[in-house]
């Protein structure tokens, strides 16, 4: 058995073997797969910012998007999907000769809660299109001192 698939995605198929046995005349052979698409580019700390803190206080974090050696793309627009509860600014920096990109995020959310977004950042590499940032936020209440 071999693979021909050759876009990105999950699949599954089934192999059916027509046998000579009486009791049982099929075989069935479940496949699965997942091709993943290329790699091209080094997301730290990870490509899901968590904003943890609360109401009221200033809360960013950061995450580094580092093209890989053989890959050049450029990051053409940053977007929220909804961009109610969070800003976010991309800086692109050169460390040691290679463009880096720094994704900062903000919540804005003033009160108590929970949010999820995304931010698609879209690019001008054909591999990848577009790179996916998640974010998550959970604002409380200050302790009582």
């Amino acid at each position: 058995m071999e693979n021909t698939r050759t876009t990105p995605g999950r699949y599954q198929d089934t192999i059916r073997l027509i046998t000579t046995n009486s009791v049982r005349k099929e075989l069935t052979i479940p496949v699965y797969g997942n091709i993943k698409a290329p790699q091209i580019v080094a997301i730290t700390p990870s490509a899901n910012v968590r904003l943890r803190g609360y109401a009221g206080e200033p809360l960013k974090a950061s995450v580094r998007i580092t093209p890989n050696d053989n890959s050049h793309f450029s990051i053409l627009e940053v977007k929220p999907r909804d961009g109610k509860n969070i800003k976010c600014d991309l800086q692109e920096v050169r460390e040691s000769g290679k463009k880096v990109y720094v994704l900062t995020v903000e919540n804005l959310k003033r009160e108590k809660g929970r949010y999820y977004d995304t931010i698609n950042l879209k690019t001008d590499s054909k591999q990848m299109p577009e790179i996916r940032i998640g974010v998550s936020g959970r604002i409380s209440d200050k302790p009582n001192q």
